[in-house]
């Protein structure tokens, strides 16, 4: 059976579309937290209210097709981050799909490492646990392999598993065992070396 993917986009492309390399982290965060339930679930027509936030005034074709692009997104990269034990195919998870748009966001790598660390630290513990890492990387892969499906498919692996090997590997280079938390240092240290912004991760002035 075929399967119908995205057209091919490098991130940097994705990144100017959406607007976000003009924005800190923390800033797309909070339009999205603000279409966020208390179940801090986002539905699918709240991503597309929170995408179209983004958007600059336009006219004419050219903002029928950026409205389009929001349509799209909210059908395709939405649909990657619904989960497998989800019972509403509407809903994505706030922290999860915010970890994989992180990637497209401006500012510094120790901005964007700390705002994708604060949407785990929930309890102000300072630390993260193995789990939480494997979810934070689960998201980041998720898009980049929307963006690039035919890797995905070429290295027979799916974004859980590879969050869960990257994740896992992690915590070995650190020194930490499964049930140690992880620092903000740490995970700082490790996401600057770790590359997983991506292709064009160059850090962006942000408005």
């Amino acid at each position: 059976e075929e399967t119908s993917d995205p057209a091919p986009m490098a991130l940097s492309d994705l990144r100017k579309l959406t607007t976000f390399k003009a924005y800190s982290s923390e800033d797309v965060f909070d339009v999205f937290a603000q279409q966020t339930d208390y179940r801090g679930m986002i539905s699918r027509q709240g991503f597309y209210s929170a995408i179209c936030n983004f958007l600059s005034p336009t006219e004419g074709k050219l903002q029928e097709y950026m409205f389009e692009f929001a349509k799209y997104l909210s059908t395709t990269l939405f649909n990657s981050y619904i989960s497998a034990e989800s019972e509403d195919e509407e809903l994505v998870d706030f922290s999860e799909i915010c970890s994989g748009l992180s990637v497209l966001c401006g500012g510094s790598r120790d901005d964007k490492a700390r705002a994708a660390f604060s949407l785990f630290d929930v309890n102000g513990t300072s630390t993260i646990s193995l789990f939480d890492l494997s979810v934070y990387l689960t998201s980041v892969f998720r898009l980049l392999f929307w963006l690039r499906p035919a890797v995905q498919r070429q290295n027979r692996i799916t974004a859980e598993e590879l969050g869960v090997k990257t994740s896992r590997e992690a915590f070995e280079e650190i020194g930490l065992a499964d049930d140690d938390g992880l620092t903000f240092e740490q995970f700082k240290n490790w996401y600057e070396e770790s590359g997983v912004e991506g292709e064009g991760g160059e850090e962006e002035e942000v408005e």
